[in-house]
């Protein structure tokens, strides 16, 4: 478990892709678009490693064109209460505002 959280302090992404996992499933491109100065492969790095350590899960939806969602599990909705700590909120804060 503190691998895990070290890895998720290692990179500001991190921390910031997960705050845009409230109670609801995200595609790629949406997430990209609503996290300014994300580049696509940094993003799709902290996706695989957030998914290799179960916090995360993709869904292939079955549709035409065929679609990705990314979504918290279990486990990543009970990080995501540990990690509502105030000096998260802090950094989040200081990020939007120097976006």
């Amino acid at each position: 478990m503190v691998e895990i959280f070290q890895q998720i302090l290692k990179c500001k992404w991190t921390l910031i892709i997960l705050d845009r996992f409230h109670n609801v499933g995200r595609r790629p491109g949406e997430l990209r678009r609503s996290i300014k100065g994300l580049s696509t492969k940094v993003m799709y790095e902290r996706l695989k490693m957030l998914e290799e350590n179960r916090i995360i899960e993709r869904e292939l939806i079955a549709e035409k064109p065929l679609e990705v969602q990314y979504r918290l599990t279990q486990k990543g909705e009970k990080n995501q209460r540990i990690n509502n700590s105030n000096s998260r909120s802090r950094l989040i804060s200081l990020y939007r505002c120097y976006t």
